[in-house]
């Protein structure tokens, strides 16, 4: 068993890795606290930049409101008063039709990321999470974000690893530098979540520390059971398919506008 302990540590502590294996300018597992604990400001400049090089041109239908004439409501037209027409008096303020239905949704994007992904390509599922967002917002939604991973074979015993990570709840205001080191910064993984897996006192880590399972709980209520409308994101390694993705799940909100 200490063996093992010793290699597993090894792993996690990046001894065995290339420059840039926990992402651009991070070096040691101290970085990677660092950047976790206060925030990546490195990571949300580059997130940022690659945020604007996918050149998303598209945009959400914003919640509109018409005003009505009624025979009660917000305001009165004295001038109909006068004239008799009570009926249409005062005016209020509705929905309008281009009203969004779904009032919460949220972003669960995928945290693993098998070795051979180099640090600098995480960035791009941050930077589509981050335009995804705030076009979410634009629509008169709340956003949250999530971030999760399934480990199939994680540990000598044949048990998979699966957790989550929240980065931004409904409420709470998008902080980049959060979302950068979260999603951005692939010491999250190779460094935070490995010596999780590694303290697991009842098996040690497999060989490789497993292998990821992209999508094995997609549909499953775990990620946040109350939430209207999960949007689910893996594999995402290059800029054209995080744009796609983006676009995709865009067209897919609006047409669920329409269904409701």
């Amino acid at each position: 068993m200490e063996p093992d302990r010793k290699v597993n540590k090894h792993l996690s502590s990046g001894s065995l890795s290339e420059p840039g294996w926990w992402g651009p300018g991070i070096e040691t597992p101290e970085d990677v606290n660092r950047a976790l604990d206060s925030g990546w400001k490195e990571g949300a400049a580059n997130m940022i930049q690659a945020n604007k090089d996918l050149d998303i041109d598209i945009r959400v239908s914003r919640p509109r409101r018409k005003r009505v004439r009624r025979a009660f409501g917000d305001t009165l037209d004295m001038q109909r008063v006068w004239a008799g027409d009570l009926d249409t008096a005062w005016a209020a303020t509705e929905r309008g039709e281009s009203m969004l239905p779904l009032k919460h949704v949220c972003i669960a994007l995928e945290l693993n990321g098998n070795g051979f992904r180099s640090g600098d390509s995480f960035m791009w599922r941050g930077a589509a999470a981050l335009a995804l967002a705030d076009l979410i917002s634009e629509s008169g939604r709340m956003v949250k974000i999530m971030m999760y991973g399934v480990t199939a074979r994680a540990y000598k015993d044949g048990k998979a690893h699966v957790y989550t990570v929240k980065v931004k709840d409904y409420t709470e205001p998008l902080d980049v530098e959060r979302l950068a080191a979260a999603a951005c910064m692939a010491g999250t993984y190779r460094h935070s979540i490995w010596r999780v897996r590694e303290s697991r006192p009842d098996s040690g880590v497999a060989s490789g520390y497993g292998q990821s399972v992209h999508g094995a709980w997609k549909g499953l209520p775990n990620i946040d059971p109350d939430t209207e409308h999960v949007i689910w994101a893996n594999d995402m390694w290059r800029a054209r398919s995080a744009r796609e993705w983006v676009k995709t799940n865009v067209q897919l909100l609006k047409e669920t506008a329409n269904e409701c």
